[in-house]
């Protein structure tokens, strides 16, 4: 397997908040956002940046 980062929610809350996503991509590591965090954060309001930026794909 690839080198990769697990998440949880928090690690998107800021970095969406101030529109810098693209800080926690890195060149050669996958990012996994586990099921359950992903449901979660879809479950925020429709204007919450991390839930618009993860609804995106």
């Amino acid at each position: 397997m690839a080198d990769c980062r697990i998440v949880n929610a928090s690690p998107l809350i800021t970095p969406a908040e101030v529109g810098q996503l693209g800080l926690l991509e890195e060149p050669e590591r996958a990012l996994i956002i586990p099921a359950p965090v992903a449901q979660e954060v879809l479950r925020w309001p429709a204007e919450d940046p991390a839930r618009k930026a993860l609804a995106a794909g």
